[in-house]
């Protein structure tokens, strides 16, 4: 499997993961780039270019609203909650999907699980492939890149905050601590 990577930009590209479900590591991650390097293809890549062409050739079908209905069916099933309950106790809570693509599946499932919409970390809440606000776009890193998390918490009188990283396959949550 080949997911997105969301390092910082001089070493962006892909994770490849094995059949164990591990990333790779050696001797798989050179067998692959030399068999990248071997089998590169020899052809005018002008046309590969033309997003016009190739949509034409190949269209797109939007997938995101149908893949996250079928993502959401599938969870709701597997999840038991008194949303109404957990709601009249806790207080709002801060979300960042720190300039990732977790902020629309985040708030869309505390919506049909029936939470309060989270509070949103808005210069962090849309995709931003600078991470413009960030070191390290990773929630474990902890103050250093929720700093304005925090500020967006402290803001609005909120104890909790959850942070997806950018490619919402993680999620940091802090509890803000009494003195």
């Amino acid at each position: 499997m080949v997911t997105a990577s969301h390092n910082p930009k001089m070493d962006n590209g892909y994770k490849v993961y094995w059949t164990n479900g591990a990333q790779i590591i050696e001797p798989h991650d050179k067998g692959i780039k030399s068999q990248i390097l071997k089998n590169l293809p020899t052809i005018e890549l002008g046309e590969y270019f033309d997003y016009e062409k190739q949509l034409v050739k190949y269209p797109l079908e939007p997938l995101r609203e149908k893949t996250m209905n079928l993502y959401f069916e599938d969870a709701l099933k597997q999840i038991s909650i008194n949303s109404q309950e957990v709601n009249a106790k806790c207080k709002p809570i801060v979300h960042t999907s720190m300039h990732g693509v977790g902020h629309i599946f985040f708030t869309n499932l505390m919506k049909r699980l029936g939470f309060k919409e989270p509070i949103a970390v808005k210069e962090q809440m849309l995709p931003d492939p600078e991470f413009s606000t960030v070191i390290y776009p990773n929630p474990e890193e902890g103050e250093g890149s929720l700093n304005l998390s925090f500020k967006t918490a402290d803001a609005n009188g909120c104890e909790i905050v959850l942070a997806n990283d950018p490619d919402a396959d993680r999620l940091a949550v802090a509890e803000k601590q009494k003195e």
